[in-house]
């Protein structure tokens, strides 16, 4: 399913994001990927595969955002939805605040903290990308999950392993980039549920 509705060729927000990605990445460490075109594929592309998964409004919450993936391409796509990104490092919200206000971007904010201590239950959707093992990710915060609310989490190859102990059922959606690599959404709430082993 293609949800890439952000030209990631000529969209000039695209291109400041990943300048400023790579100019801070020679300091702080934010990502090993530093090609430009990988960053296209792996940043950009893959965050934006959950556009089709969100509402237009809403808000979102971003656990472990890193270098601010997915929830900043996220908001470029879904200008509607009100984001937040968390992280626990320094170094990453301030770069995430520092991309925020080149692109000049309004209803998003980062802020420094865990995912423990924070109370998840006004946000309508939680999303994360291959920052936390999915069964420790889904424990932490299904109490959250309450009507029309859902938990998504990116993952790669190693998904099943990480969910052979846990007893909640998700929905799994396998997508591949464009240059091959296999990734899987899961998805806890907000519709039926299926096996993660099926």
């Amino acid at each position: 399913m293609s949800s890439l509705v952000v030209d990631l060729k000529k969209d000039p927000r695209v291109k400041i994001y990943s300048d400023l990605l790579r100019k801070w990445n020679q300091a702080y460490n934010l990502t090993s990927i530093v090609d430009p075109n990988e960053i296209l594929v792996k940043h950009f592309e893959d965050s934006l595969r959950l556009v089709s998964y969100l509402p237009k409004t809403g808000k979102v919450l971003d656990v472990g955002t890193g270098a601010g993936f997915p929830g900043i391409p996220l908001k470029m796509a879904l200008p509607g939805l009100d984001v937040t990104l968390l992280d626990s490092k320094r170094k990453k919200i301030l770069f995430c605040e520092t991309v925020i206000r080149e692109l000049k971007m309004d209803g998003i904010r980062a802020i420094q903290g865990r995912i423990e201590g924070l109370d998840c239950s006004s946000y309508d959707v939680i999303v994360s990308r291959a920052t936390f093992k999915a069964e420790e990710f889904f424990k932490i915060l299904a109490p959250f999950l309450g009507k029309n609310k859902k938990i998504l989490l990116m993952k790669g190859p190693s998904w099943e392993e990480e969910m052979k102990h846990l007893s909640l059922k998700v929905d799994v959606f396998p997508y591949t980039l464009s240059d091959g690599s296999q990734r899987v959404l899961l998805q806890l709430g907000a519709s039926e549920t299926i096996s993660a082993k099926s």
